[in-house]
This record gives C-alpha cells, sequence and structure tokens, in this order.
C-alpha cells in the first residue's frame, strides 16, 4: 500500500512538546465512520476540536501550524465560516492601516489611503480566488480537488491571513519595513506544514508546497499592482 501523508500526526521529534503519535488515513476513516454511527445512535450529540472558536484556530495555525491545522481538520469548520469570522475581518483591518500613510507621509491624502485600502483589500480578495482557479491548472487533478474542499480553502486562507497581519505591521512601523520584508517566509512555512493535512500522495506534496507557496506569495503582489495602476490615486 503506498505511503499516504495525510497522516493526522504530531510533527517531527525535534520539535519541542510535539508527540510522536501517527493518525493513519484509514484510522481517520474508521474514527469518522463510528463518529457518524454514534452520533446516528444518539450515543453522543457532538465531538468537536478542543479549540471551538475559528479566530483562535487561525491565530494558532500561524504560530503553531501543525497543531493549528490538526484543530482545522479535526473541527470541520466551513470554509464560509471561517471566511468571515477570520479571512474577511482580517483584510478588512489591512485595508484600514492604509490611512496611517496620512501620519508619515506628507504626499498622502483622504483621497488616495481610500483608493490604497480599497486596493489591499481586492488585492488579497483576488489573489485567494486566483490561487484556487491556478491550483486547477497547475496542481494534479486529485490535489486540486483537496483544496477546493473546507479544508484546503481554510489552509490557503490562513496563508493569506498570514500576509495580512504581516501587512498591518508594515503599516504600523514602516520604519522597520526591511524587518517585515522577510516576514512572508514564515508564510511559506505555514504553507509547506499545512500540506501534510491534505490528502495527497508521499512524493507529491513537495509540488504542491512549491506551486501553493509562490501563488500565495505573488498573487496579492499581482494583483496590487495592478489595480494601482488601473485607479486613480
Amino acid at each position: 500500500m503506498e505511503n499516504n501523508l495525510y497522516n493526522i500526526e504530531d510533527d517531527i521529534s525535534d520539535e519541542p512538546g510535539i508527540s510522536d503519535v501517527e493518525y493513519s488515513l484509514e484510522d481517520s476513516i474508521e474514527e469518522e465512520l463510528l463518529e457518524e454511527r454514534e452520533m446516528w445512535d444518539g450515543l453522543r450529540i457532538e465531538k468537536s476540536s478542543k479549540i471551538r472558536s475559528p479566530f483562535v484556530m487561525m491565530i494558532l495555525a500561524m504560530f503553531n501550524p501543525v497543531e493549528g491545522f490538526k484543530e482545522i481538520r479535526r473541527s470541520k469548520i466551513s470554509a464560509d465560516k471561517f471566511a468571515s469570522e477570520c479571512f474577511y475581518p482580517l483584510m478588512a483591518v489591512a485595508s484600514l492601516t492604509s490611512f496611517t500613510q496620512l501620519f508619515y507621509d506628507s504626499e498622502s491624502t483622504v483621497v488616495s489611503s481610500i483608493v490604497d485600502a480599497v486596493v489591499t483589500f481586492i488585492s488579497f480578495f483576488f489573489a485567494f480566488f486566483t490561487t484556487l482557479l491556478c491550483g486547477k491548472w497547475l496542481l494534479l487533478k486529485h490535489v486540486a480537488e483537496e483544496i477546493v474542499k473546507d479544508y484546503g480553502k481554510i489552509y490557503l486562507m490562513t496563508g493569506f491571513c498570514s500576509l495580512g497581519l504581516f501587512y498591518i505591521l508594515y503599516r504600523l512601523l514602516p520604519i522597520l519595513a526591511p524587518v517585515w520584508g522577510l516576514l512572508p517566509i514564515w508564510t511559506i512555512y505555514i504553507i509547506w506544514k499545512g500540506t501534510k493535512f491534505l490528502k495527497i500522495n508521499e512524493g507529491e506534496d513537495y509540488r504542491t508546497k512549491v506551486i501553493l507557496s509562490c501563488l500565495t506569495i505573488l498573487t496579492p503582489v499581482a494583483w496590487y499592482g495592478l489595480f494601482a495602476e488601473i485607479l486613480p490615486q
């Protein structure tokens, strides 16, 4: 039987506080079937993630990707719920930080700040859906199918949320721009760690990681540059 990377397991042993217990795909399927049978028989009401808040799960996934994505996978939260409670609000906050340039850029105006805020929001919004669309073309068929499922969408949105958080830090403290410019490396780390919870086979993960990392980092930049040129300042 070929190895499957969808092992709900803790991270590698060299990371502190993480055990080496492995959960195979077959065990996961059996556990899900058992849960459904128990719920049908009235033996249980609900078995959900220890962490119920989508926002807390998002923060955990940003700073401890393995544990965070594990909680997201187990919670079976819908992509729409995650988007409405985490992705859209964070992108809105990132957009509002565009107005901070009024305090340190003498050439900025209220109008230019409004335009920049709109450009920021739609850039992240379009980047997410562009990544989903390009994934259908660039990824293997069954991997692309996993990306458009709830976990796949949340996995990508978490990556974009991390970029949004770094953008907020950049806007609030532009003097540290060289430092913030290195933070997207952490987004790549998040993308690479989250891939292990997709149902893909061993040997396919590297290609998936590279493609999704490139799309997550480059698409917001591309859309921002395009809209900045089109919309009047």
